[in-house]
């Protein structure tokens, strides 16, 4: 993908710089041209010294646009290459016979008839290479398995929050969207529009205008839309779905029909549907299902990250989720309520417990459970513990109890010399 290529010593020591044996230049796969040209042509002028001639021929190192490709430029901004010891103005009039500058064409010129063939060979040879078409990226899942481009024709079935936000996320990576089917024909439009693609009125149109399709309505509807897909053809097209919660087999009999299936879910609460897509670039996915490698690949060109689980694990993958995300929610809405019995209004308690709630998230993500955690359990405190049930009734006791015991296990291997028995004693009686 690169080519590192040699400069004269004698001149990056005369501006400066270190040899390029101690540092190399690299030049982008994109100059191809430009490095075959430069490495060629040092082979011409060393074929040049080889013979006797211009002894003193130097490498300038700034780059100019010349005929489609970069070529290097001397000191004096009239060519290729220059004897050392020509200053501005001095041309082929006063070194031919010796090889030097044209200062009117700007080209090597040179006596020696194996140095312009070499010099001609290498500048069309250079052209026509610059000028062939190149050839498409192709883009490897993490397993190495899919290394086909990603050319996808991607129709969405339902136009919410996930599907619109997918849409415009993969359309501003340049994948091709074809459009959205709804049941709700107002909702299609706008993600249409959103993402400036079609607006599908059948179920069949979006089908046969696609060769991935999305499955992006609520949980309950997905095995009916299945119901209705499974009637129409859909060999060799990958069938989606989003839920976290649902495996790809909810795709009854999808392989057997020749597609392939996937559950795509994304680690993010998509709360909006014109503006998550920007959030949805850096996500995390977990993908399942048979399709798996080449939505990889496609989440990947996005900048997604992914992870593949199995579909027995689909169950405990959506509970994890649902623990650091929506029972937070419920531990934090606690926090509030007892703080309002304290005598703080909502507003005040939200904005209270604000930099407690973000700091520990932060505190977490950084350094990990174990080293975030702080508090009585952390310190063993068994009388704040007491305290603290003689304000709960019984119900929550039993639920502050058991959140404890799993403090108690993290405090535990944060501090295994020290003695909790009477600690997880006391809870085990309120759990």
């Amino acid at each position: 993908y690169r080519i590192n290529v040699s400069e004269s010593v004698y001149l990056r020591k005369k501006r400066g710089k270190k040899p390029m044996h101690e540092t190399k230049r690299n030049m982008k796969k994109g100059d191809a041209g430009a490095n075959i040209f430069f490495c060629c042509s040092i082979w011409s002028a060393r074929a040049r010294n080889a013979h006797g001639k211009d002894k003193g021929i130097y490498f300038y190192e700034n780059r100019e646009r010349f005929a489609g490709i970069f070529v290097k430029k001397t000191a004096e901004k009239h060519g290729t290459f220059a004897r050392k010891g020509l200053s501005h103005g001095d041309g082929c009039d006063k070194v031919n016979g010796t090889g030097g500058i044209d200062t009117e064409s700007k080209m090597l010129c040179g006596s020696d008839k194996l140095h312009r063939m070499f010099f001609l060979l290498t500048f069309f040879g250079t052209v026509h290479i610059a000028g062939r078409r190149v050839k498409p990226v192709h883009r490897e899942s993490p397993t190495g398995t899919f290394t086909e481009v990603v050319r996808m024709k991607i129709g969405f079935i339902g136009a919410g929050k996930v599907g619109t936000s997918l849409g415009k996320l993969f359309v501003q990576h340049g994948m091709t969207v074809t459009g959205y089917f709804s049941k709700t024909p107002q909702h299609a439009e706008q993600a249409a529009a959103f993402t400036q693609s079609q607006c599908f009125s059948s179920l069949d149109d979006v089908m046969n205008a696609s060769d991935t399709l999305f499955v992006t309505t609520p949980d309950g509807v997905i095995g009916r839309m299945w119901n209705d897909m499974a009637a129409l053809p859909i060999k060799s097209k990958c069938i989606c779905h989003c839920s976290g919660a649902l495996p790809s087999s909810v795709f009854a009999s999808a392989e057997e029909l020749g597609a392939r299936v996937c559950s795509v879910h994304p680690l993010l609460a998509v709360s909006d549907r014109f503006s998550s897509w920007e959030q949805l670039e850096g996500a995390f996915f977990t993908l399942e299902g048979s399709g798996s490698a080449e939505m990889a690949a496609l989440l990947h060109a996005c900048g997604a990250q992914t992870a593949t689980i199995g579909a027995a694990d689909k169950a405990r993958y959506h509970l994890a989720a649902c623990v650091v995300s929506n029972l937070a929610v419920g531990l934090s809405h606690w926090g509030m309520q007892l703080l309002e019995q304290c005598g703080f209004t909502a507003e005040q308690a939200q904005q209270a417990l604000t930099p407690l709630i973000l700091g520990n998230a932060q505190a977490v993500c950084a350094k990990g459970p174990r080293d975030a955690l702080t508090g009585p359990a952390e310190r063993g405190d068994l009388g704040t513990i007491r305290s603290h049930m003689a304000c709960l009734n019984r119900e929550d006791q039993a639920l502050y109890a058991l959140l404890t015991r799993k403090l108690c296990d993290l405090a535990q291997e944060k501090h295994p010399d020290r003695d909790d028995t009477a600690l997880r004693t006391y809870l085990e009686g309120l759990s």
